[in-house]
C-alpha cells in the first residue's frame, strides 16, 4: 500500500488503465476515476468494494461500479483528480512531442547515412566494395522502417491516452459543478454561472431575473418520512423546475432544499410567471414512496425574485431574492415574493418562448 502512495500521477493513471483492461472495465471517465482512486490507495472502503465486486461477483459489472461512484469517492477530492488529470494530459503531451523529435532525429540521421553512401559509390570500382555499401543502405533503412514502426506504435498510443484523459477530465469538471443527489448544478456551478451571465445581461443590456426557492418545512417532513423520501422529493422538485423552466435558463441546487434558478433575458413579469408555474406544479403533486407506494402527501414552495439592476453587484442580487424568499415565508409559505410589483392575474398567459 505504502509503495502503492508514492507513484506517480503517471505510474497511477498508467496502473488504472491495466487494472480496468484486465478486468474488462469499459474505459468510460467515471471507471478510470474509480480505478485511479482504487490504485492510488487510501480509501478502504472503496479497496473493500472493489475487491468483493471481482471476488464475490465473478468479476466487473458496472453498476456495482457505479453504485461504488456515488458511494466511496469523495467528492472533495475532485479538485484534486482535475489536477492529476491535467498533469497526466501535459505529460503524455511531452511525450508526443519527444517520439515526433525522435521520428524527426532518425529520419535525419539515415539521410546523413544515404549521403555518405552516395558519396562512396562515386569511388566504387570494386564489386565486393559495392556490395558493402549496399548492405550499409539495407541496414540503415530497416532501422528508420522499424524506427519509424515502433513510434507509430508510441504515438498511437498516446493519442488514446490523451483522449480518454481529456474525457476524464471534462467528466471529473463536470462532476465538480454537479450535485449529484438531483443532477442540477451545485453551489460552486452556480456561482460561476451567475458571473457569467450577469456580466453578459450588463454588457447587452437585456433583463435578468434570479428566483430563490425554497422547499416549505422540509426539515420536519424528512424527521417524519426519513432521509431517503427526502433525497427523492429533492429530486422530485428539481426535474418539476426543470419542466416548467425554458432551455436556456440555468438551475441549481443551492444547498440544502433551497434551489436557485437564473432567467436570462427575462423581465419581471416573466420571471413571475415562471416562479407561479413551478409553485404551481409542486403544490399540485401528491408525494408517493417509491418502494412502497404509500402516500407521503404533498409540499410546497415559497419564492423570492430579484430582477438586475443597472447598479447591481451578484451580491446584492442575491441578498434582495432571499430577502423577498423569506418575505414569503413570513407571509405564510407556498407564495412568491419579488423586489417588483406583480402583474396582474392574467401573467400565467405568457408564454415561456418570451
Amino acid at each position: 500500500m505504502d509503495q502503492q502512495r508514492q507513484k506517480t500521477p503517471t505510474e497511477l493513471y498508467q496502473h488504472a488503465i491495466a487494472v480496468m483492461r484486465e478486468v474488462g472495465a469499459p474505459l468510460i471517465p467515471r471507471n478510470y476515476e474509480l480505478f485511479y482512486a482504487h490504485v492510488a490507495g487510501g480509501n478502504e472502503a472503496l479497496n473493500d468494494a472493489v475487491h468483493q465486486m471481482l471476488g464475490e461477483n465473478g468479476g466487473f459489472s458496472q453498476s456495482a461500479a457505479d453504485e461504488m461512484y456515488e458511494t466511496c469517492l469523495d467528492r472533495e477530492d475532485q479538485g484534486q483528480r482535475v489536477s492529476e488529470c491535467g498533469d497526466q494530459l501535459g505529460n503524455e503531451a511531452h511525450e508526443i512531442i519527444r517520439l515526433i523529435q525522435e521520428a524527426i532525429d532518425t529520419s535525419s540521421a539515415f539521410g546523413t547515412t544515404i549521403e555518405q553512401v552516395g558519396r562512396k559509390l562515386d569511388d566504387v570500382t570494386d564489386p565486393a566494395h559495392f556490395k558493402a555499401v549496399l548492405k550499409a543502405v539495407i541496414e540503415a533503412t530497416k532501422i528508420l522502417g522499424q524506427n519509424c514502426f515502433e513510434t507509430k506504435g508510441r504515438l498511437e498510443e498516446s493519442r488514446s491516452q490523451v483522449q480518454e484523459l481529456r474525457s476524464s477530465l471534462m467528466s471529473v469538471r463536470r462532476d465538480s459543478l454537479t450535485d449529484s443527489l438531483t443532477g442540477v448544478a451545485n453551489r460552486k456551478g452556480f456561482d460561476l454561472a451567475l458571473d457569467t451571465i450577469v456580466a453578459e445581461a450588463k454588457s447587452s443590456r437585456l433583463p435578468l431575473c434570479l428566483l430563490m426557492i425554497d422547499v416549505d418545512r422540509f426539515k420536519k417532513f424528512n424527521d417524519t418520512y426519513g432521509h431517503p423520501a427526502g433525497d427523492q422529493t429533492l429530486r422530485l422538485v428539481a426535474s418539476l423546475i426543470k419542466a416548467c423552466v425554458r432551455d436556456h435558463d440555468f438551475i441549481a441546487r443551492y444547498g440544502g432544499e433551497e434551489f436557485a434558478v437564473i432567467l436570462p433575458q427575462a423581465k419581471p413579469e416573466m420571471g413571475y410567471t415562471i416562479a407561479e408555474r413551478i409553485r404551481k406544479s409542486i403544490m399540485g403533486r401528491k408525494l408517493v414512496r417509491r418502494e412502497t407506494g404509500d402516500s407521503l402527501g404533498s409540499i410546497t414552495l415559497s419564492a423570492g425574485i430579484s430582477s438586475l439592476a443597472p447598479d447591481d453587484s451578484i451580491r446584492s442580487l442575491i441578498e434582495r431574492a432571499d430577502e423577498r424568499l423569506y418575505q414569503a415565508k413570513r407571509a405564510g409559505r407556498n407564495r412568491v415574493e419579488c423586489d417588483f410589483r406583480p402583474p396582474a392575474s392574467d401573467a400565467e398567459k405568457i408564454t415561456l418562448t418570451q
